[in-house]
C-alpha cells in the first residue's frame, strides 16, 4: 500500500468523516481494504502464537484472550479478502463494480444498530459462509488426493459444498457469534481479575499433546504440499457432519485407484482424529479446563481459511515467494524464526526445526513420569517448547503463493 494512501493512518476516523461528507476516496479505500487482508492474517497468526505460548506456560485466561483475538483478526482478514472492511461503527463493502456501500444496521439485543467491530464480524461471516464464494474457497483449499471437496461430496451422494462451508463456519465461529452487546468469555478473561476464579487445570502432558497435534495439522507432505494433513482431516470432519462414511467403491468413482480407495475408506471410517479438530467442535464454559484450547483450535482453522483466501488474491496479482521476500525474510528475523541472513530457500524448510523440537520433547517425555510438572518441563525442554510456540510461520506458509 502506498504511503500516501488516505486511510493508511487513522482509517476508521477518516472513513467515518468521508462517509458523512460523501467524499470517500474509492481508489484509496479499495487499496487499503485489499492490503489489510494479509496484514490481519499475519497479526492473527501472531495472536495464535502468543496464545499457544500462554497455554504451554499454564496461563489459560491469557491463552483464551489471545485465541479469541486470533479468531477475530482471521475473520477480519477473510472478510477483507472478500471486499469487506471491518472498521468501527461504519463498515465499507466494496462491490464488484468498485462502488462502496456501508453495511446496514443489524438486529442486536438493544434493537437495530450499526454494529461495532465485535458485533458485526459474525453476521458478515455467517452471510459469507452461505455464498458461492465460500463454496469456491472450500473447493480450492480442500482437495485430498487431488480431488476437490465438491467432487468428494457429489461422489458420496451429497449436495454442493456451500452447505459444508456453512456447517464448518457455524462450528468454528461460535466464539465470534457469542459477542453480541456485552456478555462473553472475552469480556470475562480480558477485563476481570483472573485470580478471583479457580478454573480446572490440564496436566502439562495434555497441553503438549494438544500443541503437537496442532503442528501435525499443518505438516506439509513429503511432496512439499502444504496443509495436506489438515485437508484430509477436514474432509473426514465434513463427511461426518453430513452423516456419510463413503465406501471404497464410492471413492473409486472419483478416479482414485482401488488400493488407494480402500486406504481412504479405512481412514474416513476410523475414529482417528487430531486433538485440535476434536476441540474445535466443542464450546465449553470459560472455566472448563479445555476452553482455551477449543478457542485456539477454532482460531487456527479460521486462519487457515483466511490465509488461503488472501493467498489466491496475491497469486492473481502476480506475487510469488520471491516477490514477497522483502516481507517474509525480515518477518522471520523479527519473530526469531531464523537469524539475520539465515532465511531458508523455501519457507517449508522450517518444518525440519519443528520436527526436531517435537522429537526432542517426545524423547524427554519417555524418561519422565506421566504427571511431570510444568516447572520440570520448562527447565528441561525450554528451547523446543519455545520453538513450538512459533506459529507465526503459519502466516508465511499460508500466504506465500
Amino acid at each position: 500500500m502506498r504511503q500516501s494512501n488516505r486511510y493508511r493512518i487513522d482509517c476508521t476516523e477518516r472513513f467515518d468523516a468521508d462517509n458523512h461528507g460523501s467524499t470517500i476516496n474509492r481508489g484509496h479505500l479499495i487499496e487499503y481494504v485489499s492490503a489489510s487482508a494479509p496484514a490481519h492474517v499475519v497479526d492473527g497468526w501472531s495472536f495464535l502464537s502468543r496464545g499457544v505460548d500462554c497455554a504451554v506456560r499454564g496461563d489459560t485466561y491469557s491463552a483464551l484472550h489471545f485465541g479469541y483475538y486470533a479468531e477475530l483478526r482471521a475473520a477480519m482478514g477473510l472478510l477483507a479478502s472478500e471486499g469487506v472492511g471491518i472498521f468501527n461503527q461504519r463498515h465499507p463493502a466494496i462491490l464488484k463494480d468498485g462502488t462502496v456501500t456501508v453495511i446496514p444496521k443489524i438486529k442486536m439485543e438493544s434493537g437495530y444498530r450499526f454494529g461495532g467491530t465485535h458485533a458485526i464480524v459474525w453476521p458478515c461471516l455467517e452471510h459469507w459462509a452461505q455464498q458461492k464464494s465460500a463454496e469456491r474457497l472450500f473447493d480450492h483449499i480442500i482437495q485430498p488426493a487431488g480431488v476437490p471437496l465438491s467432487r468428494w461430496m457429489h461422489g458420496c451422494g451429497l449436495g454442493v459444498s456451500s452447505a459444508a462451508a456453512y456447517r464448518c463456519m457455524s462450528k468454528w465461529g461460535v466464539d465470534l457469534a457469542a459477542t453480541n452487546d456485552d456478555h462473553s468469555n472475552r469480556n470475562l478473561v480480558s477485563y476481570r481479575p483472573s485470580c478471583f476464579r479457580s478454573p480446572d487445570r490440564l496436566a502439562p502432558a495434555q497441553v503438549l499433546d494438544f500443541v503437537e497435534d496442532l503442528w501435525r495439522l499443518f505438516e506439509p507432505s513429503a511432496q512439499r504440499t502444504r496443509f495436506q494433513t489438515l485437508e484430509q482431516h477436514l474432509l473426514k470432519q465434513i463427511l461426518r457432519m453430513s452423516g456419510v462414511t463413503p465406501s471404497a467403491t464410492m471413492i473409486e468413482s472419483l478416479g482414485i485407484d482401488q488400493a488407494e480407495a480402500i486406504n481412504w475408506s479405512r481412514f474416513l471410517a476410523s475414529n482417528e482424529t487430531l486433538v485440535p479438530l476434536d476441540d474445535s467442535q466443542k464450546k465449553s464454559d470459560v472455566d472448563d479446563s479445555r476452553c482455551h484450547l477449543q478457542v485456539l483450535s477454532r482460531a487456527a482453522l479460521i486462519l487457515f481459511l483466511a490465509s488461503a483466501s488472501t493467498r489466491r488474491h496475491l497469486a492473481v496479482g502476480g506475487f510469488d515467494s520471491n516477490a514477497l521476500s522483502f516481507w517474509w525474510h525480515q518477518f522471520g528475523v523479527q519473530r526469531g524464526l531464523w537469524p539475520l541472513g539465515g532465511e531458508p530457500d523455501d519457507s517449508l524448510d522450517f518444518w525440519s526445526e519443528v520436527t526436531d523440537s517435537l522429537d526432542e520433547i517426545r524423547a524427554w517425555r519417555t524418561s519422565q513420569p506421566a504427571d511431570f510438572t510444568l516447572h520440570t518441563a520448562s527447565r528441561s525442554i525450554a528451547t523446543p517448547m519455545r520453538c513450538l510456540a512459533g506459529f507465526e510461520i503459519g502466516s508465511i506458509w499460508g500466504l506465500l503463493p
